[in-house]
């Protein structure tokens, strides 16, 4: 993951967090055309030091935050990002909403919680 992908994904946190792209929008003072520009389905800019200083002070963020993964998984915790693991594109995971994510969340934990219990019986035998 480059550090337009690791920006991107930190703002739809942030819009996300808002509410939607054009709050965030208001609240860093850009025109919502210009934020679907940067974190909208399909991305067209990329987002450069001017609107992540702006995002750093509106939200109080310390200097770098938008360079890390701030991705935190169900038990928030953070997570390594990584090669995009499934067979649907990444944007298009984005864009579902925020309950949408979390259930597929939670069903891709238990399954992999599934796995590993029934492996560990195995491997106990």
């Amino acid at each position: 993951m480059d550090i337009w992908e690791i920006r991107l994904a930190n703002m739809r946190l942030l819009a996300e967090k808002e509410g939607s792209n054009a709050a965030l929008a208001r609240k860093l003072g850009l025109a919502t055309s210009q934020m679907h520009a940067y974190i909208g389905r399909h991305p067209i800019k990329r987002i450069t030091d001017a609107p992540i200083e702006r995002a750093t002070k509106a939200f109080n963020l310390p200097h770098g935050w938008f360079d890390v993964p701030q991705v935190a998984g169900l038990d928030g915790k953070p997570v390594e990002l990584g090669v995009w693991p499934f067979l649907v594109e990444r944007a298009r995971f984005d864009a579902l909403p925020a309950i949408e994510k979390e259930r597929i969340g939670r069903f891709i934990k238990d399954t992999v919680e599934t796995w590993e219990a029934a492996n560990a019986a195995e491997s106990d035998k």
